[in-house]
């Protein structure tokens, strides 16, 4: 996760307690709950994001198909891609926990949900297969 997308949720917490705080016209009780939301916001966000950071590998695709000289395109998804035991499966033992091989574990995920959606529309070239010959 992005460092600034840590640090925005962590300071929307403190701002959220802070102003409780003062809408209660309480400095006291402002502080501690700005105090309190800091703490308890940390915890969350740097906590959660290095677990997801050790288990998970999130990706983001976005794809379009596009016919030469049009401005709309033929076809767009959205691939998001959480968990990819079955891919990272396929890496030896020792590689799993390097992240640049659980995101090619998930681009491995995200291009066969790519490819098969592609292959499903009418016009698209058909994969070159061993019993087309």
């Amino acid at each position: 996760m992005r460092p600034k997308y840590i640090a925005w949720g962590i300071a929307s917490g403190v701002a959220w307690g802070v102003g409780m705080g003062l809408l209660a016209h309480n400095t006291r009780l402002a502080l501690g709950l700005g105090a309190y939301e800091f703490l308890e916001e940390s915890a969350f966000w740097i906590g959660g994001s290095v677990l997801m950071g050790r288990w998970s590998s999130p990706a983001v695709v976005e794809a379009r198909l596009r016919r030469a000289g049009d401005t709309k395109p033929l076809w767009d998804e959205t691939y998001y891609v959480l968990w990819t035991r079955r891919e990272l499966a396929a890496f030896p033992a020792a590689e799993r926990g390097r992240r640049e091989v659980q995101l090619r574990a998930s681009l491995r995920r995200v291009l066969g949900k790519l490819l098969a959606d592609l292959e499903i529309i009418p016009d698209f070239p058909k994969a070159a297969r061993d019993d087309q010959k």
